[in-house]
């Protein structure tokens, strides 16, 4: 028997406590890695969450005061899961209080880094790039109070979130993207789910027909959403033909096949095909209002539409497939997986403790991360909530079967790649080639690189195979049957 078992035997049955204290099981939630504000109507009623690990219930008389910094504005659905378990874990440790802190998603790594360096105490909890853990700015998880074995064996970790023999951030999840369409808009151009695009050069068509224009030819309608966040759907293009485009290991970010074919793709659909325009506002406007009838983006927009828009009837599809793709191809892209936490070096140790504690009470537990896939649309890390029932409802599953099974974790040339790819991106709509933006993207991108030189590029890889039912959605690409989501 583990330690942490034996200590659980010992213990009064926490998991009576917390009925006793009222909880609840969560039923409305998403992910917040870069989700925008929005205010529910609603609170859920706390989870009752339960980890094993004996830190989960700190000592009596525990005092600690933590910060928890995060550029996802906790307000949106799955951050009331995240609120509640919060609340729940304080309840069960009075002594401890958790101060929740939302910055803009431009701003949050700026504040880690400066506050880090600067040796503060604060934040405890925060959601770390990759060079915190070469800088040394991060306490290693498995030093004290997490067991490496008890991650391995609960989030599925391979090679995934180490770092010179340490684990440093807790994942929740993988992202993916999926395609979703307004279904008022399909109705009154006559479209029906047998209409579904399969392919990207049939979302154009698609595009085409949903598309309206004014007299003088500007888009007031967009048939297919993508100037805005361009590089959200590049980002599937050059997986679907073997790889990323963003591989220390390839060594050539930009230039690939799928990259290259994408740009192609953005040209013809926003200057030949006029399915989009720069003029247009970005998805998060356009698509609630009527104004873009598709769009392809991450997974958590399923509650955020749900939570934020009650009103919108939308639907959602797989990510269109290249039509040339090679067999070993994947269906589609999950987003880097840079929405884990990790925990302050420099914070007191009774601050560490209660952070570490907290985060095994969120992420240790099946209910609470069961509750958190389901509304998040994510690929949970949690191995033992992947054939979770509600994880397998027709939303959540369209995006779980057009996911790869890998996502990757990198340094801080992340972001900065995204601003490079969005500026080419805008580049060609101004005359500039392919060749000559793909140069341009690749000579910024290796500075970034020798910058980030030493930051550890890491690949989350659990061990997870794809879902058994993966053979409706093959069959469906293939056109053998009619559109099987709802």
């Amino acid at each position: 028997m583990s330690q942490s078992h034996a200590k659980n035997d010992r213990l009064l049955n926490r998991r009576e406590i917390l009925k006793l204290s009222g909880g609840a099981v969560v039923g409305a939630a998403l992910l917040g890695a870069c989700a925008p504000a929005t205010t529910p109507q609603e609170q859920p009623a706390a989870p009752a969450v339960l980890s094993d690990h004996p830190a989960a219930l700190l000592p009596k008389g525990f005092e600690a005061q933590l910060e928890w910094w995060t550029h996802t504005d906790h307000n949106t659905t799955v951050g009331n899961v995240i609120r509640a378990g919060i609340q729940r874990f304080q309840e069960v440790n009075p002594g401890v209080t958790v101060d929740l802190r939302v910055f803009p998603n431009r701003e949050m790594n700026d504040k880690n880094r400066t506050a880090l360096l600067g040796r503060q105490q604060q934040p405890t909890i925060f959601s770390p790039l990759p060079s915190f853990m070469r800088d040394g700015l991060l306490e290693p998880l498995s030093d004290k109070y997490f067991e490496p074995d008890w991650l391995r064996s609960t989030f599925g970790f391979q090679e995934a979130l180490y770092w010179e023999g340490e684990t440093y951030i807790i994942p929740p999840g993988s992202l993916m993207t999926g395609a979703f369409y307004n279904k008022k808009l399909w109705r009154e151009a006559g479209l029906t789910d047998e209409d579904v695009p399969r392919t990207w050069d049939e979302m154009l068509d698609i595009g085409k027909t949903l598309t309206k224009w004014d007299d003088n030819g500007d888009v007031v309608t967009a048939g297919f959403s993508m100037h805005a966040e361009a590089f959200r759907i590049a980002r599937d293009w050059p997986g679907q033909y073997g790889g990323y485009h963003y591989n220390r290991e390839q060594g050539r970010v930009f230039d690939s096949s799928g990259w290259r074919k994408f740009m192609a793709y953005y040209i013809r659909a926003i200057q030949e095909e006029k399915v989009d325009s720069p003029k247009m506002p970005p998805y998060l406007e356009a698509f609630p209002t009527d104004r873009a009838a598709m769009t392809v983006n991450k997974g958590w927009l399923v509650g955020t539409f749900e939570n934020q828009f009650p009103d919108l009837e939308f639907g959602v599809f797989p990510t269109p497939l290249a039509a040339d793709r090679p067999d070993n191809g994947w269906w589609g892209i999950a987003d880097d997986l840079g929405f884990g936490y990790g925990v302050n070096q420099f914070a007191k140790d009774t601050e560490k403790e209660a952070a570490n504690a907290l985060l095994r009470y969120l992420y240790g537990d099946e209910e609470f991360m069961g509750n958190w896939a389901v509304n998040s649309a994510a690929v949970p890390s949690m191995l033992s909530v992947r054939e979770w029932p509600q994880f397998q409802a027709p939303k959540i599953q369209t995006f779980m079967l057009t996911a790869p099974y890998r996502a990757p974790f990198g340094g801080e040339e992340f972001p900065r790649q995204r601003e490079i790819a969005k500026t080419a991106l805008e580049s060609l709509l101004q005359g500039t080639s392919i060749d000559e933006a793909i140069a341009a993207s690749e000579a910024e991108m290796a500075i970034v690189i020798e910058q980030n030189a030493g930051t550890p590029f890491i690949v989350f890889e659990p061990d997870y195979t794809p879902p058994s039912d993966l053979s409706v959605l093959e069959e469906w690409s293939s056109g053998q049957i009619a559109y099987p989501f709802t």
